[in-house]
């Protein structure tokens, strides 16, 4: 029954709009039909401090004895866990969440379920914007909630994700709280999941479960966090090449659950952040991989970009295997080529652009007085160097206005670069020896390519000015890792542009809060993006 307190088995998504789920697995009929994400069957837990005051007034106070117990989606009372996490000062003299945490419990952290899940339910809070962790977005949101919110609460068979998980949860509490010794800890876990992880991938029935695949991701983003440098970085950059591995032998179809689906996402994302900046294609911008994982779930304005962006990888790396050895008629002919392939690119985000913009009631943003500061402004002479901050409706409009932008920058960023070279063919050739009547003349290239060229800096200051809404505190640090590759990408298109001198105050204004994000993170911007 749809709305009764403990008797409901439908999916979540069906019991948010109240209507009668027919409990089809992976995903519900009635999702399927409406083009809309089916969340699936499992209740979230949620995590419940006991006592009167808040987690930040125990952190302040250093009140012994704080707990967290947990409780189900209908239940009303709350049940303390015998394992529940204690807060005092033990040696350090700033209190601290989870204190010198007793070394017994750390030593079993990934194999005790609720303590695990506790540090999850912290983790989950300090990483999702304010508006994911309220569940306050719309009941037809085709929007794939990150694989760890997925894992939330949920029965997990894997001891290798267990102890992963563990890990990466344990040290981001540790670094959150200024815990050393927890975070040395997760050193533990770390190794231990390292060896669980093997024996996965060597066992047969294991090798290609979501949940292998799970920890595989887990544990580079843990050595990404808290191995930046050296050898840490070089296992990172070995185990997300092994993570794309494990994700080609699975199968595009094999991405469609929606733990898989989740997954496949994330580093699909950033093998196209890799394709853009080495000008390379990968697996994934074959055909199959278009369709296959999303089989049952409808795609987002984000994912069709996305598949854009893989064309467009396509056409800079035409661009860059035009070599000086080739004769100039030839050079002439591929330069046109690109600019007709990145024009329907061009055509087509704009079209994804609209569509958006259709399925939203009123405007996708908003502008705003500037208040975030920053060293390059000039109140006196210059003034700020965006005046101007937009404002979005929520997180995922904004992702998906940001991801346009970058996208968009990129293509205007390409025709400015091939207009500029066909101007530079076209005046050793001479306008008799361009066969082409379609071909633009050597004036019309060199306005097309000053045009694009106001383009994309038309986009990259689009950006710039999302950031103050990005990094706010209620993003929490997905909105900071979302606008990382995109405000590096400004940086490096910006640098490289016509007339880049004159665009000095905004490539410093970019570099500090790109260091900004770096010091929040711990990490170096080069080995990130």
């Amino acid at each position: 029954m749809v709305g009764v307190p403990g008797r409901s088995k439908g999916c979540n998504t069906c019991i948010q709009r109240k209507i009668k789920c027919d409990q089809e697995t992976p995903l519900c009929g009635n999702c399927r039909k409406s083009n809309r994400l089916c969340t699936g069957y499992k209740r979230k837990l949620g995590y419940i401090w006991v006592g009167e005051s808040s987690p930040s007034e125990l952190i302040e106070s250093g009140v012994q004895d704080a707990t967290i117990t947990h409780q189900g989606r209908w239940k009303r009372g709350m049940r303390p866990s015998t394992s529940a996490l204690t807060v005092y000062h033990g040696n350090n003299p700033a209190p601290s969440l989870v204190g010198s945490l007793p070394l017994y419990l750390c030593r079993c952290l990934s194999l005790n379920p609720i303590l695990r899940e506790q540090f999850h339910y912290l983790f989950l809070h300090d990483h999702l914007p304010a508006e994911i962790r309220n569940n306050v977005q719309p009941s037809n949101s085709i929007i794939t909630p990150n694989y760890l919110v997925l894992l939330q609460g949920s029965v997990i068979q894997s001891p290798a994700l267990e102890a992963i998980l563990a890990a990466f949860f344990a040290a981001h509490v540790g670094r959150k709280n200024n815990d050393m010794k927890l975070v040395h800890q997760s050193r533990s876990m770390y190794v231990k999941g390292l060896a669980l992880l093997q024996k996965a991938i060597d066992n047969p029935r294991t090798r290609l479960s979501d949940e292998t695949l799970a920890a595989c991701r887990t544990l580079y983003l843990y050595e990404l966090l808290e191995c930046p440098r050296g050898s840490g970085r070089n296992a990172y950059i070995s185990h997300q090449r092994g993570a794309m591995e494990l994700l080609r032998l699975r199968g595009p179809e094999a991405s469609s659950s929606p733990l898989g689906h989740s997954i496949f996402l994330g580093l699909r994302g950033q093998a196209i952040i890799e394709g853009l900046s080495a000008h390379t294609t990968s697996f994934l911008s074959d055909p199959e991989w278009f369709e296959g994982p999303w089989k049952f779930i409808p795609k987002s304005p984000i994912d069709k970009l996305q598949d854009l962006l893989f064309d467009l990888s396509s056409t800079f790396r035409q661009l860059q295997l035009i070599s000086p050895g080739m004769q100039p008629h030839e050079v002439h002919h591929e330069l046109r080529s690109i600019v007709a392939n990145a024009l329907e690119v061009e055509t087509r985000f704009t079209t994804v652009y609209n569509d958006l913009q259709s399925s939203v009631s009123g405007p996708l943003y908003w502008p705003e007085l500037s208040t975030i500061q920053s060293p390059v402004d000039d109140e006196v002479n210059l003034g700020k160097v965006f005046p101007i901050s937009f404002q979005f409706p929520t997180f995922f409009i904004a992702k998906s206005c940001t991801t346009y932008w970058s996208s968009s920058m990129a293509v205007h960023f390409l025709l400015s670069k091939t207009y500029r070279k066909l101007a530079l063919i076209e005046s050793f050739l001479g306008p008799r020896s361009v066969n082409d009547t379609a071909a633009p003349t050597l004036s019309s290239s060199a306005h097309l390519s000053s045009e694009h060229n106001d383009k994309f800096r038309a986009m990259a200051k689009n950006i710039c000015q999302s950031v103050e809404y990005l990094l706010a505190e209620d993003m929490g640090d997905v909105g900071p890792l979302n606008l990382l590759p995109q405000l590096r990408g400004c940086r490096n298109t910006l640098q490289e542009s016509a007339g880049s001198a004159s665009l000095s105050r905004e490539i410093r204004w970019i570099d500090g809060f790109l260091e900004q994000i770096q010091n929040r993170f711990s990490f170096p911007i080069n080995s990130v993006v």
